[in-house]
């Protein structure tokens, strides 16, 4: 899935404080950044980096990656229903069999 596939107005961005070794930045900067696709439900948290414009670009990335794998694996699953379909097919039961010379096989 691209990104131009998804409309930036479907993405819901909340600041969050970042956890983990940091000292005084971790406590007072809201710097992590967590992504939502809001029609998917699908959401991804990025607190990698300081700065919160680059953990906003992370997130999206990183949503944009799990969105495209969610399509795949959706596409995947229709593909075998599909398969499953065709397997379980019963392809018949003959009520009457014709036999003799004058009938071919």
């Amino acid at each position: 899935m691209k990104e131009n596939l998804i409309n930036s107005n479907e993405i819901v961005y909340q600041t969050m404080r970042s956890s983990g070794n940091g000292g005084q930045n971790v406590n007072k900067v809201n710097s992590a950044v967590r992504a939502t696709h809001q029609r998917s439900g699908i959401s991804v948290v990025s607190m990698d980096s300081r700065s919160q414009h680059q953990n906003k670009k992370i997130a999206t990335t990183r949503l944009l990656l799990k969105l495209q794998g969610f399509e795949t694996n959706k596409l995947k699953d229709l593909v075998q229903k599909k398969w499953n379909n065709q397997t379980s097919i019963a392809r018949g039961n003959p009520v009457k069999i014709f036999r003799g010379d004058k009938f071919s096989e």
